[in-house]
């Protein structure tokens, strides 16, 4: 079925608030170390990286899904589906 308004609207203001789901990543990452400091390793910075890609994740699965829709309809204007798709998928690591 195809993705409601509401929800491609909800996803595009999550993918606006990418920083704050940094914020709250690294929050809860300092907060799970605390009062101990932050070890330098690889996952210090990749759960926080997670945190703030989901939304572009979330959005980049939204115009999949649309695309898949386009081309069983062969709608002419599905590959802008795919591009949206693709712009997403570079924003997934901050």
């Amino acid at each position: 079925r195809a993705i409601p308004f509401i929800d491609v609207f909800f996803a595009d203001a999550m993918c606006s608030l990418s920083k704050v789901f940094f914020d709250w990543g690294m929050l809860w990452h300092l907060a799970w170390h605390y009062p101990d400091p932050v070890p330098m390793e690889l996952h210090s910075i990749v759960i926080p990286s997670v945190a703030a890609s989901l939304p572009y994740l979330i959005r980049a699965r939204q115009c999949i899904v649309m695309h898949t829709i386009g081309r069983m309809k062969s709608d002419p204007k599905r590959y802008q589906h795919m591009l949206n798709a693709i712009k997403y998928s570079t924003s997934l690591w901050p």
